[in-house]
């Protein structure tokens, strides 16, 4: 009985390792294909997908690149190849508890079958994100750092609250109020954004490192209850003038990528103060 137990833990704990995948957006923001196998395909009931109204197929690859919505920044975009199909990805779920990001494909019976025995033959497929967008999404993602090393160059006492990143309307939210004329902080935030800019030099990239919950005490001060235990949190600082914070989303490499932030208004909303911006 004892050597059966040992024989189920093996066996559990090989099928753990097979099922971790590896998000290989987390290690370069400018990877837009890569090839993967598959580790699981299953059809999932139009209930487990928010606001849809028919079947789908979730696909679990053995390495990812590509970023779920999430940190203010929104789902990217593409296909995947399998032999000569190419197959539009409708939705990424993101499953935080197990790390996995699934891959939601229409449901049609002949690719279901195709991505079963790919599956089972352990098929190669290659990941396509859509290279524009991903560009533009962590262009946006990355000014809203930016923003946020100015806010703090000027002395303003706001709090981050959250980001949205998304080119529908890309803006920063902080706690705090507004003292005099929110149109003398918008010129005094874009004068400072532009002097950043300016002064960064070539050499001065973007720095990610894994730090644990220690290490990031001694970066950030108090850590996040969410962050109490773990380890390899990911911390991205921009450049020099950067504190730097914990961070899952992608980056531009430097930040003269940006080229210009364009910060376009500042408006109270309610506790908070909204700093709306664009980039070129």
């Amino acid at each position: 009985m004892q050597l059966n137990k040992r024989i189920f833990r093996i066996f559990f704990k090989k099928m753990e390792q097979e099922q971790k995948q590896i998000q290989k957006y987390l290690e370069d923001s400018y990877l837009t294909q890569y090839p993967s196998t598959i580790l699981d395909v299953k059809r999932v009931p139009m209930n487990e997908q928010n606001q849809q109204n028919t079947n789908y197929i979730q696909l679990l690859l053995k390495e990812n690149i590509f970023h779920p919505q999430g940190g203010g920044q929104p789902d990217d975009e593409g296909q995947i190849k399998l032999n000569d199909n190419l197959i539009n990805i409708k939705q990424l779920k993101n499953d935080k508890a197990k790390q996995q990001v699934l891959l939601s494909l229409e449901d049609q019976e002949q690719l279901f079958d195709l991505l079963m025995e790919a599956k089972q033959q352990n098929q190669q497929i290659i990941q396509l994100v859509n290279e524009q967008q991903r560009k533009n999404y962590a262009k946006l993602h990355s000014a809203g750092h930016f923003i946020d090393m100015a806010v703090k160059k000027i002395g303003l006492k706001w709090i981050a609250a959250k980001g949205y990143h998304f080119p529908d309307g890309s803006y920063v939210e902080y706690q705090g109020s507004i003292e005099g004329k929110a149109e003398d902080i918008q010129m005094s935030l874009q004068q400072t954004c532009d002097q950043l800019l300016q002064e960064t030099q070539e050499d001065d990239k973007k720095i990610v490192e894994y730090l644990n919950e220690e290490q990031l005490s001694q970066r950030i001060g108090e850590v996040p209850p969410y962050f109490k235990g773990v380890e390899n949190i990911r911390f991205v600082k921009l450049c020099k003038y950067d504190d730097g914070c914990p961070c899952g989303g992608t980056h531009v490499n430097h930040v003269k990528e940006l080229i210009k932030v364009n910060i376009s208004k500042i408006q109270k909303k309610g506790k908070f103060v909204r700093v709306i911006y664009k980039v070129q």
